[in-house]
């Protein structure tokens, strides 16, 4: 990969003064050592030792570095809170194509006139280089986030006193713009499409998100009518066919 003082997405490239975040040199690019497809991922940096450990008794020293939560719980909970803090790594990668189209993006991208939509992108985020907060914004919205995805999760409140109910769910997701060769014209306003089903608690379980993003919504000559058709042919083929052209399909663990 050719050096340039930024990354591929814009990033600065170089570490810190303090050396306490080190350059990017490109991230994780091959499966760790002992990887096989479908395992859970194994930790790339387990042979990492702890640098410090913030905890009740010295959080005022690290006050400036730390959150208003996360010191909340570190005087709350004196005796079981914790913060080990590890070397810092720059890890991320993604697929060259996404390098390739965002260096593309950032000379002919353009924000529509009232900024609520953009032209002559794809695939890769459109602002490398932002000029203002709206092109960061959309940097957000169209960043990569992998083809499609399948997945199992959960989600818990806990009370202040520790109780909790699990809530599991099975999510399907259509990434449109991620998909190889796509432009802001090729996927006609269809930004994602997602699918989330709640398998418990008994009293949630069944219920059903269904939705389809659009990219925009104001800056459009001609009404767009929804895509239902398109939308439960896509969802219901992944989820059908994990080998499913409609999204190259791969599963959170296997990425």
């Amino acid at each position: 990969m050719p050096y340039w003082p930024t990354s591929p997405l814009g990033a600065i490239r170089a570490g810190n003064d303090a050396a306490t975040i080190p350059t990017w040199d490109g991230g994780i690019r091959e499966p760790p050592a002992g990887y096989r497809l479908g395992m859970h991922h194994p930790d790339p940096f387990e042979g990492d030792q702890v640098l410090f450990t913030i905890t009740a008794d010295n959080v005022k020293q690290y006050a400036d570095k730390l959150s208003p939560g996360q010191i909340a719980m570190l005087e709350r909970y004196p005796d079981s809170w914790r913060m080990p803090v590890y070397p810092s790594h720059r890890s991320a990668s993604l697929p060259q194509r996404i390098y390739d189209r965002t260096i593309a993006n950032a000379s002919a991208a353009e924000l529509t006139p009232d900024g609520n939509g953009i032209v002559h992108a794809g695939e890769g985020i459109p602002f490398p280089i932002p000029q203002n907060g709206l092109e960061a914004i959309w940097n957000h919205l169209l960043r990569y986030r992998g083809k499609s995805l399948q997945r199992q999760t959960a989600q818990v409140t806990p009370t202040a006193g520790g109780a909790y109910t699990e809530v599991r769910l099975d999510e399907v997701a259509l990434y449109l713009y991620s998909q190889p060769g796509a432009t802001i014209t090729s996927i006609d306003n269809r930004l994602a499409y997602f699918l989330q089903t709640v398998s418990a608690p008994a009293r949630l379980a069944g219920t059903i998100l269904l939705v389809g993003a659009g990219l925009y919504v104001w800056y459009r000559e001609r009404t767009l009518t929804t895509p239902s058709t398109a939308l439960g042919a896509s969802i219901s083929e992944i989820a059908e066919n994990p080998e499913s052209p409609a999204g190259e399909f791969e599963r959170e663990d296997q990425r």
